[in-house]
Parts: C-alpha cells; sequence; structure tokens
C-alpha cells in the first residue's frame, strides 16, 4: 500500500446525504430514424453510444463521429447538435452532478468503449438491477475522467463569470431577467448579455427559456396540467407557455403530454431534445 494513505473514516451523515450523481433519463432505441437534437443545450451531462456507424455529433466547431468504439459525453451548458446519417440502435443517458464534478471544462469527451460494453450490455436486458447498474456504469465513468478536468483554475475570468451565471439561471429554474442576472454579477445588462452569447452560443434569456422547457417536460410527464405547468415554469398563461413550447418541441404541449402516456413512460430520446434554433 502506499506511504501517501492515511488513516480516514466517513460518518453515516456524511454519507448518508452525499448525492454527487444523479440520473435524470436513460434509454435505448434499437432503430433510431430520427434525432430532434439541434443546437440544443442542456443544464446536465448527456451520454451517447452508437452501436453502428453514420452519425455524429457537433460541438465546440468540432465534428465528434459516433462510431461503436467509443462514447460521447457532452459536460452541462455546451451547445450541440446530433446530426443522424444512417438507423442505428442508440443509448442515452442524461445525469447531474455535484462537487468534486463541479465546473468541468467546456469540451466534449470520447470515451473508448471497450472497457464499460459489459456494463452497457448488461444495462439494456432490464431487470431489478438495472437502475444500480446505470449508475455504476455513470460512476465509473466519472471516475476515469481526470480530477485537473473540473474546477478549472486556469479559465478565464469572463468564463467564471459565465458559469456563476449558468449556475444563477439554473437555480432559478430559469426565472430571472437580464437585469436580475446583471445585479447579481455586478455587471452591466449590455456587459452580460455580450459575455453570455461569445461563451455559451445563445443569449441568456434563450438559455433561461431552455431550462423552463426542461422543467416543463418533468411537469408534464409527472402528469401536471398545462396550466398547472405554465404558472410552474414562469409564464402568464397557458396561451404564452404553450407557443414557446410548441417552438421548442415543434409540437403542442397537450400532444406532447398524450404521445408520452401512450407509450407507457417509455420515453426515447427524440422527445425531449428542444431545438434553440431562432
Amino acid at each position: 500500500m502506499s506511504e501517501t494513505v492515511k488513516k480516514w473514516n466517513l460518518r453515516y451523515s456524511e454519507l448518508l446525504f452525499y448525492k454527487e450523481l444523479t440520473l435524470l433519463n436513460a434509454g435505448f432505441v434499437e432503430r433510431l430514424r430520427t434525432w430532434n437534437a439541434q443546437n440544443c443545450i442542456s443544464p446536465f451531462w448527456v451520454l451517447w453510444y452508437n452501436f453502428s456507424p453514420g452519425n455524429r455529433c457537433v460541438a465546440c466547431n468540432r465534428e465528434y463521429p459516433l462510431t461503436p468504439d467509443k462514447m460521447i459525453l457532452i459536460p452541462p451548458n455546451i451547445l450541440y447538435s446530433g446530426e443522424l446519417g444512417a438507423v442505428v440502435s442508440h443509448f442515452y443517458i442524461w445525469f447531474q452532478t455535484k462537487s468534486p464534478f463541479d465546473y468541468p471544462r467546456r469540451e466534449i469527451i470520447e470515451i473508448p468503449v471497450e472497457p464499460f460494453i459489459e456494463r452497457i450490455e448488461s444495462t439494456l436486458t432490464g431487470g431489478p438491477r438495472q437502475k444500480f447498474l446505470l449508475y455504476t456504469l455513470v460512476s465509473e465513468i466519472l471516475a476515469e475522467i481526470p480530477e485537473d478536468f473540473f474546477n478549472n483554475k486556469n479559465a478565464s475570468r469572463c468564463s467564471m463569470i459565465i458559469e456563476r451565471a449558468l449556475n444563477l439561471i439554473n437555480h432559478r429554474d430559469g426565472c430571472i431577467s437580464n437585469e436580475e442576472l446583471a445585479s447579481e454579477l455586478h455587471l452591466s445588462t449590455t456587459r452580460i448579455a455580450h459575455l453570455f452569447k461569445s461563451e455559451v452560443g445563445i443569449s441568456p434569456q434563450r438559455y433561461c427559456t431552455q431550462v423552463k422547457m426542461y422543467k416543463a417536460g418533468h411537469l408534464l410527464r409527472a402528469g401536471h396540467s398545462i396550466e398547472i405547468v405554465a404558472v410552474s415554469c414562469g409564464f402568464a398563461d397557458r396561451y404564452h407557455f404553450s407557443k414557446e413550447f410548441k417552438r421548442c418541441y415543434k409540437v403542442s404541449p397537450g400532444r406532447w403530454q398524450k404521445d408520452f402516456c401512450n407509450r407507457n413512460g417509455n420515453l426515447n430520446e427524440n422527445d425531449p431534445s428542444p431545438s434553440m434554433m431562432s
């Protein structure tokens, strides 16, 4: 054993409430034919794996082919698109993290699939251990990412300001104005809007809308009425909410909710990736 290892003990109270990983959505589509993932940005991690070639992810001014030898891991708050060039079997996971996985770099991570392929295949068969296996898979992937990928000390001051802005928006579920952001960050509204667009790729209010739409999808899947969802997501009424939802999802919230219920809760990734195209 290494001499650097010292005696330690984690108490029950420290372990009981320590939830550094939360799974949000996961699924497998055997023959993915359509893919609504154009100019998206999410406040959580996105993991993609295709069992055959033919598709790609576009982000950070680069193309990332989706091939059977690697997984693509997209950190939060990166503008990305998924481009479908062939019918494929597609596996995906959405998840959130807390410390020690705060402030990841704005970089796509390509992960060799070989060490994880047996774990991936075991999660696809379902069974009583499926959720546990999904958590185990994501935990093992996170454990392989170097520590210096997080809490980037070399990030510019502008980048750190935008990280704070993103955290404020996510904490408020998207219900925050540019004026409130500027006040919290001690900047002018013009300055924060310019920095945000330069760093993230979209305006602060477009990102706020994205966050609201993800919350709306969660509430609709839980069976809440459109009126309640509209108010919960900060919209003045059902009309304005439905208009924004349809612009993002290309379908009305009522139809979206009905289609989800008709699938008995088996949501695939065609549904919840709102387009951020203007």
